[in-house]
């Protein structure tokens, strides 16, 4: 199990900032040298979008290629959406991170 914190100032869109963390989340695990993956979040709308098989025609569609490409660096990755009271910690690690204004692992 890891945990990052990670500035993201320049986003102005939801959307668009949680697809990045997913992206970013790839990043670490790779580099750490997980082999496996399950990405949990609640954004629900991210996570029907990095389950669907075929062409992504969203505003976030570079960043779903992004992570495609990221896939190929990992044995198993499993999406799993989950309510935002059971993801508590994470949005913890986000204000933390938007205090610090810098990365943190």
């Amino acid at each position: 199990m890891g945990e990052c914190t990670y500035p993201s100032g320049d986003v102005v869109d939801v959307f668009v900032a949680e697809a990045r963390v997913c992206k970013r989340v790839m990043l670490f695990t790779s580099e750490i040298g997980f082999k496996r993956l399950l990405l949990e979040g609640d954004s629900l709308s991210i996570f029907k979008k990095l389950n669907l098989e075929g062409e992504n025609r969203s505003i976030i569609r570079p960043i779903i290629y992004n992570i495609r490409i990221l896939e190929r660096h990992f044995e198993e990755v499993s999406y799993c959406f989950v309510p935002r009271a059971v993801n508590r910690a994470t949005h913890t690690l986000a204000l933390e991170g938007c205090r610090r204004q810098l990365s943190c692992f």
